[in-house]
Protein backbone atom coordinates (compact mmCIF):
# COMPACT_ATOMS: atom_id res chain seq x y z
CA UNK A 1 0.00 0.00 0.00
CA UNK A 2 0.89 3.49 -0.74
CA UNK A 3 0.35 7.04 0.51
CA UNK A 4 1.37 10.12 -0.79
CA UNK A 5 1.13 13.38 1.13
CA UNK A 6 2.36 16.49 -0.34
CA UNK A 7 3.07 20.08 0.75
CA UNK A 8 4.47 22.77 -1.02
CA UNK A 9 7.56 21.17 -2.78
CA UNK A 10 7.74 18.47 0.05
CA UNK A 11 6.73 14.86 -1.11
CA UNK A 12 6.24 12.44 1.35
CA UNK A 13 5.84 8.66 0.02
CA UNK A 14 4.77 6.07 2.40
CA UNK A 15 4.95 2.09 1.53
CA UNK A 16 3.65 -0.35 3.65
CA UNK A 17 4.81 -3.85 2.39
CA UNK A 18 5.66 -2.45 -1.00
CA UNK A 19 5.46 -5.13 -3.96
CA UNK A 20 8.26 -5.08 -6.72
CA UNK A 21 5.85 -2.27 -9.30
CA UNK A 22 5.84 -0.04 -6.74
CA UNK A 23 9.56 0.06 -6.08
CA UNK A 24 10.26 0.49 -9.60
CA UNK A 25 8.23 2.94 -9.99
CA UNK A 26 9.54 5.37 -6.96
CA UNK A 27 12.96 4.41 -8.17
CA UNK A 28 12.10 5.36 -11.69
CA UNK A 29 10.47 8.78 -10.25
CA UNK A 30 12.97 9.75 -7.79
CA UNK A 31 16.08 8.46 -9.23
CA UNK A 32 16.87 6.28 -6.67
CA UNK A 33 20.20 3.91 -6.40
CA UNK A 34 19.03 0.29 -7.61
CA UNK A 35 20.69 -0.82 -4.41
CA UNK A 36 18.37 1.07 -2.60
CA UNK A 37 15.43 0.02 -4.14
CA UNK A 38 16.70 -3.38 -3.84
CA UNK A 39 16.74 -3.34 -0.08
CA UNK A 40 13.45 -1.39 -0.03
CA UNK A 41 11.93 -5.03 -1.47
CA UNK A 42 12.60 -7.16 2.06
CA UNK A 43 13.47 -6.40 5.67
CA UNK A 44 16.49 -6.21 6.96
CA UNK A 45 17.87 -7.77 10.08
CA UNK A 46 21.03 -4.82 10.30
CA UNK A 47 20.55 -1.25 10.51
CA UNK A 48 22.39 1.00 8.54
CA UNK A 49 22.95 4.42 7.18
CA UNK A 50 24.35 4.98 3.18
CA UNK A 51 24.60 8.05 1.71
CA UNK A 52 24.56 9.03 -2.11
CA UNK A 53 24.93 12.00 -4.27
CA UNK A 54 21.59 13.22 -3.58
CA UNK A 55 19.88 11.30 -0.80
CA UNK A 56 20.23 9.38 1.92
CA UNK A 57 19.06 5.58 3.08
CA UNK A 58 18.84 4.40 7.13
CA UNK A 59 17.47 1.31 8.05
CA UNK A 60 16.12 2.01 11.57
CA UNK A 61 14.67 -0.95 13.72
CA UNK A 62 12.04 -0.20 17.03
CA UNK A 63 10.86 -2.18 19.40
CA UNK A 64 6.89 -2.97 18.81
CA UNK A 65 4.42 -4.57 21.82
CA UNK A 66 2.02 -7.09 21.05
CA UNK A 67 -0.45 -6.97 23.22
CA UNK A 68 -1.91 -10.54 22.45
CA UNK A 69 0.97 -12.52 23.11
CA UNK A 70 3.03 -9.91 25.57
CA UNK A 71 5.96 -9.88 23.66
CA UNK A 72 8.21 -6.84 22.26
CA UNK A 73 9.49 -7.60 18.82
CA UNK A 74 11.41 -4.93 16.22
CA UNK A 75 9.80 -3.68 13.33
CA UNK A 76 11.99 -2.33 10.84
CA UNK A 77 11.43 1.59 9.44
CA UNK A 78 13.25 2.43 5.64
CA UNK A 79 14.01 6.25 5.64
CA UNK A 80 15.13 7.48 1.94
CA UNK A 81 15.30 11.14 2.43
CA UNK A 82 16.62 13.70 -0.44
CA UNK A 83 16.17 17.16 -0.30
CA UNK A 84 12.70 17.62 -1.18
CA UNK A 85 11.17 14.22 -0.83
CA UNK A 86 10.94 11.57 2.28
CA UNK A 87 10.05 8.06 1.48
CA UNK A 88 9.40 5.48 4.63
CA UNK A 89 9.00 1.73 4.14
CA UNK A 90 8.06 -0.87 6.51
CA UNK A 91 6.35 -3.94 6.47
CA UNK A 92 3.63 -3.96 8.73
CA UNK A 93 1.42 -1.47 10.01
CA UNK A 94 2.80 1.23 12.42
CA UNK A 95 0.97 4.19 14.64
CA UNK A 96 3.57 6.63 15.17
CA UNK A 97 4.00 7.05 11.09
CA UNK A 98 -0.09 6.69 10.82
CA UNK A 99 -0.27 9.83 13.19
CA UNK A 100 2.55 11.72 12.13
CA UNK A 101 1.00 11.41 8.42
CA UNK A 102 -1.97 13.01 10.40
CA UNK A 103 0.42 16.09 11.66
CA UNK A 104 2.08 16.49 8.36
CA UNK A 105 -1.69 16.69 6.93
CA UNK A 106 -3.10 19.29 9.01
CA UNK A 107 0.32 21.29 8.98
CA UNK A 108 0.10 21.12 5.36
CA UNK A 109 -3.95 22.55 5.59
CA UNK A 110 -2.70 25.04 8.11
CA UNK A 111 0.11 25.86 6.17
CA UNK A 112 2.19 26.31 9.44
CA UNK A 113 5.49 24.71 10.87
CA UNK A 114 8.44 23.45 9.78
CA UNK A 115 7.93 20.40 7.78
CA UNK A 116 7.55 21.93 4.65
CA UNK A 117 11.23 23.29 4.52
CA UNK A 118 13.30 20.08 3.49
CA UNK A 119 12.50 16.48 3.98
CA UNK A 120 14.94 16.75 7.52
CA UNK A 121 12.59 18.38 9.13
CA UNK A 122 10.01 15.73 8.30
CA UNK A 123 12.58 13.03 9.38
CA UNK A 124 12.41 14.47 12.48
CA UNK A 125 9.18 14.68 13.36
CA UNK A 126 9.08 11.15 12.65
CA UNK A 127 11.67 9.80 14.54
CA UNK A 128 10.44 12.16 17.84
CA UNK A 129 6.94 10.29 17.22
CA UNK A 130 8.87 7.12 16.82
CA UNK A 131 11.05 7.99 20.34
CA UNK A 132 7.89 8.83 21.62
CA UNK A 133 5.91 5.29 21.33
CA UNK A 134 9.23 3.75 22.73
CA UNK A 135 8.77 5.60 25.96
CA UNK A 136 5.31 3.85 26.21
CA UNK A 137 7.25 0.29 25.73
CA UNK A 138 9.33 1.67 28.71
CA UNK A 139 6.59 2.80 30.83
CA UNK A 140 5.07 -0.32 30.05
CA UNK A 141 8.00 -2.68 31.32
CA UNK A 142 8.45 -0.54 34.61
CA UNK A 143 4.74 -1.01 35.59
CA UNK A 144 5.72 -4.75 34.92
CA UNK A 145 9.04 -4.37 37.41
CA UNK A 146 6.96 -2.81 39.90
CA UNK A 147 4.10 -5.56 39.84
CA UNK A 148 7.57 -7.91 40.31
CA UNK A 149 8.63 -5.50 43.37
CA UNK A 150 5.43 -6.24 45.07
CA UNK A 151 5.50 -10.04 44.64
CA UNK A 152 8.99 -10.73 45.97
CA UNK A 153 8.05 -8.86 49.01
CA UNK A 154 5.25 -10.55 49.73
CA UNK A 155 6.41 -13.61 49.17
CA UNK A 156 4.51 -15.23 46.36
CA UNK A 157 4.62 -18.42 44.38
CA UNK A 158 8.49 -18.67 43.93
CA UNK A 159 8.20 -20.48 40.92
CA UNK A 160 5.68 -18.12 38.80
CA UNK A 161 7.75 -15.12 40.18
CA UNK A 162 11.08 -17.08 38.88
CA UNK A 163 8.95 -17.09 35.33
CA UNK A 164 7.73 -13.88 35.49
CA UNK A 165 10.94 -12.11 36.43
CA UNK A 166 12.56 -13.95 33.55
CA UNK A 167 9.57 -12.73 31.58
CA UNK A 168 10.61 -9.13 32.60
CA UNK A 169 14.05 -9.75 31.70
CA UNK A 170 13.21 -11.37 28.11
CA UNK A 171 11.58 -7.55 27.42
CA UNK A 172 14.08 -5.61 28.88
CA UNK A 173 16.60 -7.33 26.11
CA UNK A 174 14.45 -7.43 23.54
CA UNK A 175 14.14 -3.75 23.79
CA UNK A 176 17.67 -3.10 24.04
CA UNK A 177 18.44 -5.24 20.88
CA UNK A 178 15.73 -3.66 18.89
CA UNK A 179 17.25 -0.01 19.43
CA UNK A 180 21.25 -0.27 20.00
CA UNK A 181 22.18 0.50 17.03
CA UNK A 182 20.95 3.70 16.78
CA UNK A 183 23.36 5.84 18.51
CA UNK A 184 25.94 4.77 16.13
CA UNK A 185 23.36 5.02 12.65
CA UNK A 186 22.47 8.70 14.07
CA UNK A 187 26.01 9.71 14.32
CA UNK A 188 26.64 8.49 10.60
CA UNK A 189 23.68 10.62 9.89
CA UNK A 190 24.46 13.82 11.79
CA UNK A 191 28.02 14.03 9.53
CA UNK A 192 25.81 13.11 6.43
CA UNK A 193 22.70 15.57 7.20
CA UNK A 194 25.67 18.57 7.83
CA UNK A 195 26.58 18.56 4.41
CA UNK A 196 22.72 17.49 2.93
CA UNK A 197 20.84 20.50 5.20
CA UNK A 198 23.34 22.77 6.81
CA UNK A 199 24.84 24.19 9.89
CA UNK A 200 21.06 25.27 10.67
CA UNK A 201 19.89 21.60 10.73
CA UNK A 202 22.20 20.21 13.19
CA UNK A 203 19.72 21.80 16.35
CA UNK A 204 17.23 18.59 14.82
CA UNK A 205 20.17 16.35 14.60
CA UNK A 206 20.97 16.84 17.92
CA UNK A 207 17.59 16.89 19.13
CA UNK A 208 16.86 13.35 17.98
CA UNK A 209 20.14 12.02 19.22
CA UNK A 210 18.79 13.52 22.80
CA UNK A 211 15.56 11.38 22.46
CA UNK A 212 17.34 8.23 21.48
CA UNK A 213 20.05 9.03 24.53
CA UNK A 214 17.37 9.67 26.91
CA UNK A 215 15.42 6.35 25.93
CA UNK A 216 18.46 4.48 25.99
CA UNK A 217 19.66 5.92 29.59
CA UNK A 218 16.21 5.11 30.88
CA UNK A 219 16.26 1.31 29.36
CA UNK A 220 19.62 1.39 31.43
CA UNK A 221 18.33 2.72 34.54
CA UNK A 222 15.62 -0.07 34.43
CA UNK A 223 18.00 -2.73 33.91
CA UNK A 224 19.26 -1.70 36.88
CA UNK A 225 16.72 -1.63 38.71
CA UNK A 226 15.70 -5.21 37.37
CA UNK A 227 18.93 -6.82 38.12
CA UNK A 228 18.92 -5.68 41.90
CA UNK A 229 15.47 -6.77 42.25
CA UNK A 230 16.62 -9.72 40.74
CA UNK A 231 19.28 -10.19 43.02
CA UNK A 232 17.13 -9.83 45.86
CA UNK A 233 14.78 -12.33 45.00
CA UNK A 234 17.58 -14.93 44.22
CA UNK A 235 19.01 -13.70 47.85
CA UNK A 236 15.14 -14.38 49.25
CA UNK A 237 14.99 -17.79 47.50
CA UNK A 238 17.81 -19.34 48.67
CA UNK A 239 17.64 -17.69 52.36
CA UNK A 240 14.38 -19.73 52.47
CA UNK A 241 16.04 -22.21 50.83
CA UNK A 242 18.80 -22.64 53.58
CA UNK A 243 15.71 -22.24 56.26
CA UNK A 244 13.88 -25.19 54.77
CA UNK A 245 17.35 -27.42 54.73
CA UNK A 246 17.44 -25.56 58.29
CA UNK A 247 14.60 -27.21 59.49
CA UNK A 248 14.88 -30.75 57.76
CA UNK A 249 18.19 -31.54 59.32
CA UNK A 250 16.60 -30.55 62.38
CA UNK A 251 14.07 -32.81 62.15
CA UNK A 252 16.24 -35.61 60.88
CA UNK A 253 18.55 -34.91 64.25
CA UNK A 254 15.64 -35.22 66.47
CA UNK A 255 14.58 -38.62 64.95
CA UNK A 256 17.82 -40.08 64.44
CA UNK A 257 17.73 -41.07 68.65
CA UNK A 258 14.19 -42.34 68.02
CA UNK A 259 15.30 -44.49 65.09
CA UNK A 260 18.47 -45.49 66.51
CA UNK A 261 16.69 -46.88 69.96
CA UNK A 262 13.53 -48.12 67.44
CA UNK A 263 16.11 -49.91 65.36
CA UNK A 264 17.79 -51.25 68.77
CA UNK A 265 14.77 -52.79 71.26
CA UNK A 266 13.18 -54.22 67.82
CA UNK A 267 15.97 -56.54 67.18
CA UNK A 268 14.19 -59.05 68.60
CA UNK A 269 17.29 -60.59 70.79
CA UNK A 270 16.20 -62.17 74.21
CA UNK A 271 18.73 -59.92 76.07
CA UNK A 272 17.65 -56.63 74.80
CA UNK A 273 16.59 -54.79 77.89
CA UNK A 274 12.18 -54.66 78.67
CA UNK A 275 12.11 -57.68 75.97
CA UNK A 276 10.21 -59.96 78.16
CA UNK A 277 8.95 -57.03 80.55
CA UNK A 278 4.96 -56.65 80.58
CA UNK A 279 5.81 -53.06 80.21
CA UNK A 280 8.92 -52.91 77.82
CA UNK A 281 6.47 -51.18 75.26
CA UNK A 282 5.81 -48.00 77.32
CA UNK A 283 9.50 -48.21 78.63
CA UNK A 284 10.50 -48.20 75.46
CA UNK A 285 8.43 -45.05 74.15
CA UNK A 286 9.19 -43.27 77.32
CA UNK A 287 12.79 -43.81 76.98
CA UNK A 288 12.27 -42.76 73.02
CA UNK A 289 10.43 -39.13 74.17
CA UNK A 290 13.20 -38.59 76.96
CA UNK A 291 15.46 -38.41 73.92
CA UNK A 292 13.53 -36.65 71.95
CA UNK A 293 13.03 -33.80 74.75
CA UNK A 294 16.96 -34.25 75.48
CA UNK A 295 17.80 -33.11 72.02
CA UNK A 296 14.92 -30.78 71.68
CA UNK A 297 16.72 -28.95 74.23
CA UNK A 298 19.71 -29.13 73.99
CA UNK A 299 19.20 -27.83 70.08
CA UNK A 300 17.16 -24.72 71.88
CA UNK A 301 20.16 -23.97 74.11
CA UNK A 302 22.89 -23.82 71.08
CA UNK A 303 20.11 -21.85 69.52
CA UNK A 304 19.88 -24.04 66.27
CA UNK A 305 16.42 -23.66 66.19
Amino acid sequence: MISTHKHKKLTWVDLENPTKQEILSLAEEYKIHPLVANELLTESERAKVNVYDDLMYLILHFPKYDRQTGEISAQEVDFVIGSDFLITTHYESITPILETSKIFESNAILNRGNTDTHAGFLFYLIMQKMYEYTEFELDHVNRKIKNVEQKIFKKRNDVMLVEEISSVGKEIIDLKNSIKTHGEILNSYEIAAKDFFGNKYMYYVMAISGEFNKIWNNLDGIKDIFDELKNTNDSLFSARANDTMKNLTIIAFLTMPLSLLAAIFGMGVRSTPFYTSDGGFWAVVSIMAVASIANFIFFKYKQWM
